[in-house]
């Protein structure tokens, strides 16, 4: 019984409401049909579309010549919903007059955030994109960052974002804390050894802030001098390489911020009922939040309609980074095939 009960449970939080044939997502999904009034023919009278021969259509997608609606199993438009594509892979927007959302931004009251839908209505997640001279980033949880300094998906990089979304990426500027920075044209701050032609900047392998700055060489490689005579040698040369240290290694103690994301399963007829918490605090003797469910479903006949949202945590930490040494190559002499001199550059 609790098997099925879970399975149940599990297809729930991937599916449409009100769908005729429940799947799972990972078993693939499911394709429905498209309908276009434009093409078919039919009726639309805005709430429900009934085809040529009377027929009301359920369970499919349906174009009215200016924008698209997913028709629930009641034939009605689904409406102000955040949920997964029947092909159970891919996440849409339904907004509150059942307009699927594409290529644009919109913010999305059951998880409190701004995502961005494609031109197929595909949510994206730990995306960059662009919007003429400006840059975003979609995190992995598919909300726009707008507060500031953040960490990208890959956990490596950061960044910042203001408070309309757009990210920094103007060149040299400071971090929250002051320290300088150098934000690239896609957002990220670099990190590790860059140039700008004049200078070296050394920038925190780790948070990207900069730790030192030296000249570029202007010590071009001479052409080795030709001999003159009595040497009736013309110099047959090599260039010999040698590695020498523009910075010692050395050890860095770094405290940041951090910001992790806990799944809360929240529930989808009061809102404000966190279902994640409600098990931690009634019953932590269970071994998971999907156990929690099964026990209301079993003793209180809760129904199973909820939905994960992503709640952020932030933790400070401290780490000790140990830096390689800063070196480069250069040319320390050169070597006459033919006669065996070195020769000084």
């Amino acid at each position: 019984m609790k098997r099925k009960l879970l399975t149940i449970i599990l297809s729930i939080t991937l599916l449409f409401t009100g769908m005729t044939t429940p799947t799972h997502a990972a078993e693939g999904g499911r394709t429905v049909p498209h309908y276009n009034l434009t093409k078919v023919g039919g009726n639309w009278d805005g709430t429900h579309y009934t085809l040529q021969d009377g027929t009301l259509v359920t369970d499919a997608f349906f174009f009215d010549g200016a924008y698209t609606y997913y028709l629930q199993a009641d034939g009605t438009p689904m409406k102000d919903k955040l949920t997964y594509h029947p092909d159970g892979e891919h996440i849409i927007y339904l907004d509150s007059y059942g307009h699927e959302v594409f290529t644009n931004f919109q913010y999305c009251p059951s998880v409190g955030y701004t995502c961005y839908f494609d031109s197929n209505g595909y949510l994206y997640k730990d995306q960059i994109t662009f919007v003429g001279d400006n840059v975003y980033y979609l995190n992995a949880n598919g909300a726009m960052e707008q507060n500031g300094w953040f960490q990208f998906a890959n956990g490596a990089d950061y960044g910042y974002a203001n408070w309309n979304g757009t990210l920094m990426n103007n060149g040299f500027s400071y971090d929250p804390w002051g320290r300088v920075v150098f934000y690239h044209w896609n957002g990220m701050v670099a990190r590790g050894l860059i140039t700008d032609g004049v200078n070296y900047y050394s920038m925190d392998t780790t948070d990207g802030h900069l730790i030192g700055s030296f000249p570029v060489s202007t010590n071009s490689t001479p052409t080795p001098a030709q001999p003159t005579p009595p040497s009736a040698c013309v110099h047959n040369v090599i260039a010999h390489w040698a590695t020498r240290v523009l910075q010692e290694a050395w050890t860095e103690t770094v405290t940041k911020t951090v910001t992790e994301y806990e799944d809360h399963v929240i529930d989808d007829d009061d809102p404000s009922r966190d279902l994640t918490i409600e098990w931690q605090m009634k019953r932590p003797d269970l071994p998971n939040i999907m156990e929690y469910i099964i026990y209301l479903t079993e003793t209180t006949g809760y129904q199973g309609n909820f939905h994960h949202i992503q709640i952020p945590v932030t933790k400070t930490v401290t780490e000790i980074i140990q830096h390689d040494a800063i070196t480069e190559e250069y040319i320390d002499y050169y070597y006459c095939l033919d006669c065996g001199e070195i020769i000084e550059p």
